[in-house]
């Protein structure tokens, strides 16, 4: 009897102490796109809840849902200073594609119906102008040959997707 408490106690244990919690996956996520970014790029991620109310309502009024889910991405061309600033629904996140294109390697999220994305353009120093382009969703830039850290990375987006409610395909099928 002892044995199979014991038994019990360390399986409990280890299945504890390797789980993941959402802000050990968000600080390894902006790690990782830190440390894999283009070399002419600069990023800043953040999530809804870190940031004010005042900030959310001048970008995104209208969402309701969880405000942890909203997923911030702003990425800066430093060779010709524009920045495009995404707000997208981690809940709504229905694909995540990583793709060898012109150079880099990406991954861009397929957004499902019924839930929005935001895209905001700031060239030079103009102020932010809400672009909307369907046909460009959201996408995170990473160096050419990070194929390896695309696939950590789009795990780590899917594990926060299904902690925040959402049911995402987990499979790149094309």
């Amino acid at each position: 009897m002892k044995n199979l408490f014991l038994v019990t106690v360390l399986v409990s244990w280890t299945g504890f102490s390797y789980g993941q919690d959402i802000d050990e996956v968000r600080a390894y996520i902006e790690d990782m796109i830190s440390n894999y970014q283009p070399s002419t790029y600069s990023y800043e991620l953040g999530y809804s809840d870190e940031f004010t109310k005042e900030f959310l309502d001048e970008f995104i009024p209208e969402f309701s849902g969880n405000p942890a889910s909203i997923f911030i991405s702003e990425r800066c061309n430093t060779t010709f200073n524009l920045c495009r600033r995404n707000f997208f629904n981690l809940e709504g996140v229905n694909r995540i594609h990583i793709r060898e294109e012109q150079g880099y390697v990406t991954l861009r999220f397929t957004i499902k119906s019924g839930f929005t994305t935001t895209e905001f353009i700031k060239a030079l120093d103009n102020g932010w102008k809400e672009e909307l382009d369907p046909e460009y969703p959201p996408m995170i830039l990473l160096d050419k040959n990070s194929i390896e850290q695309a696939k950590k990375i789009r795990s780590a987006f899917l594990f926060l997707i299904k902690q925040y409610g959402g049911n995402p395909v987990e499979e790149d099928l094309f």
